[in-house]
């Protein structure tokens, strides 16, 4: 009876060694799933000009696109940071958050009359 319940008592042993062998390759596997499957983090570039607004999206840590803009009467100068257009956005910088551009214009002709 002493070797049936020793028998008995290591198949359990063996039973929770597999198990937890098992549930050990089971989560590392889901893990390296979930990491595989991380969302890109995106953000808006919004792009002013006059009463009009452009949106894209844009990667984390990518580039905004340059867009240039053509109006009659107008000539683009460049994209600024501020409505006041003291600071020029740099294209070369990675984007890590939602920002706003604005368009500066100067007026290549005077007032038609």
């Amino acid at each position: 009876m002493k070797m049936v319940v020793i028998h008995l008592h290591s198949n359990k042993i063996i039973s929770v060694f597999l198990i937890l062998i098992t549930l050990l390759l089971i989560s590392s596997c889901n893990a390296k799933i979930v990491d595989d499957e991380k969302e890109t983090v995106k953000y808006t570039v919004t792009y002013i000009s006059f009463n009009d607004a452009i949106t894209k999206e844009v990667n984390e840590n990518e580039f905004a696109e340059n867009i240039r803009l053509e109006k009659y009467g107008f000539e683009f100068i460049d994209w600024y940071l501020d409505e006041e257009y003291n600071n020029v956005f740099d294209f070369n910088t990675p984007i890590i958050d939602n920002i706003t551009l604005y368009a500066k214009w100067e007026i290549l002709y005077g007032p038609l009359i």
